[in-house]
């Protein structure tokens, strides 16, 4: 299909539709969904990419860095000395964004299962879900870079241990726990990577109301429908078998209430289905 909509960008250049098209089919094929609250994991070697790619596609308050952390500590971000206080206050910063619904952005090489698994744990202990983000850039560009970097270069047997625990982990994220992977697995996925957050299926900051909120009904269905119809909506019952089924609807259409219907065996109501 690319090379379809690429041939007849060269053949018909003054038809722009299929340029869009087929970059469409890019930005559909590259795009990472995240929910608008969860613990974004970065997984990569140093030199990935990793920090950049935050900075591209995430605000600076969401992103908390081991390494700026180990800064924080001690005033250098190489002082690994600093690296067990910095990640305590990592995991600090976390967990107070978390607590107000706020994104995070963990970054950090986030190799070894033991650290995977204290940030998952993190997440279930605030009703989160832990979405990995994983470099999986090849070796030899990873230690391009870091041989190119002049503030921190990391040295090469501790590159080729992150090289060897990215092997071994790339292949037991699932087994881990982990629901939400996306892997990307050179520069290009990189620069065509595009994050969409996803609404939460049960925000709706939307709908600004006003709401009639009924609560324990218990088997007081009668009184329940009589109190209905007295709030202005419409009660049909009808009668099917052993059980009744309520058609509610509102008076009028506003953001009170949505059409729905409540099925009752005997004398306690539940709620089956939205018509």
């Amino acid at each position: 299909m690319k090379k379809l909509g690429r041939y007849l960008n060269e053949t018909f250049p003054k038809l722009p539709a299929f340029f869009y098209f087929e970059q469409k089919i890019n930005h559909l094929k590259n795009t990472i969904h995240i929910p608008e609250q969860a613990l974004v994991l970065l997984v990569g070697l140093s030199g990935s990419g990793k920090s950049t790619f935050a900075r591209q596609h995430f605000l600076p308050t969401e992103i908390v860095s081991s390494d700026h952390s180990r800064a924080l500590i001690s005033n250098d971000e190489n002082d690994q000395s600093a690296t067990q206080d910095a990640f305590e206050l990592v995991h600090f910063l976390i967990k107070k964004r978390l607590k107000r619904g706020l994104l995070t952005v963990v970054d950090a090489t986030n190799l070894q299962e033991k650290s995977r698994q204290q940030l998952r744990q993190i997440a279930r202990d605030f009703d989160v879900q832990p979405v990995l983000l994983v470099f999986n850039i090849h070796f030899k560009i990873c230690k391009k870079r870091n041989e190119l970097r002049t503030d921190r270069r990391i040295p090469h047997y501790v590159l080729n241990r992150q090289s060897d625990l990215m092997r071994r982990s790339i292949y037991r994220f699932k087994k881990e726990g982990f629901r939400k992977i996306n892997i990307l697995s050179s520069e290009r996925e990189m620069e065509d990577a595009i994050i969409k957050r996803e609404k939460l299926y049960n925000n709706k900051k939307e709908l600004t109301g006003p709401f009639d909120i009924i609560g324990d009904v218990h088997g007081c269905i009668h009184e329940l429908e009589e109190l209905l119809e007295k709030m202005g909506y419409k009660v049909e019952k009808n009668h099917l078998n052993f059980l009744y089924n309520y058609k509610i609807t509102p008076r009028k259409v506003d953001k009170r209430s949505s059409s729905g219907t409540l099925w009752t065996e005997g004398p306690i109501p539940r709620l089956a289905s939205d018509s």
